[in-house]
């Protein structure tokens, strides 16, 4: 499931899909998933747009599964460039909460496929 949307992100840029286009096909393969669930929840309890969420969810992702996911070039510096945009509280404030939701859930692994 993690390794499938970060290529669909990843695909979605390299097709030339801006963040906002990329995010809405994550969206679409991860619907009614445990992580899509997060992402409302942080977004609605925290007041943070979903995209901002998504983007701090796609970087913790990205290195936690650097061994089995390389993203391409274009990928990186749309992250980083949305990245950029969030005030640093919000990044500290979601990124406590990703990874123990996260890792809980068991996704910190990436499924060959």
């Amino acid at each position: 499931m993690l390794c499938e949307l970060l290529r669909c992100l990843n695909n979605s840029v390299l097709s030339g899909a801006d963040f906002t286009q990329a995010i809405g096909q994550i969206e679409v393969s991860a619907t009614n998933t445990d992580i899509t669930e997060f992402v409302v929840r942080i977004s609605v309890q925290d007041g943070i747009a979903s995209e901002q969420v998504w983007a701090l969810v796609l970087d913790w992702l990205i290195e936690q599964l650097k061994d089995a996911f390389m993203p391409s070039r274009q990928m990186q510096r749309l992250l980083r460039s949305q990245l950029r945009g969030i005030d640093a509280t919000v990044k500290t404030v979601v990124r406590k909460e990703i990874a123990p939701y996260l890792g809980l859930l068991g996704m910190t692994k990436c499924e060959l496929s």
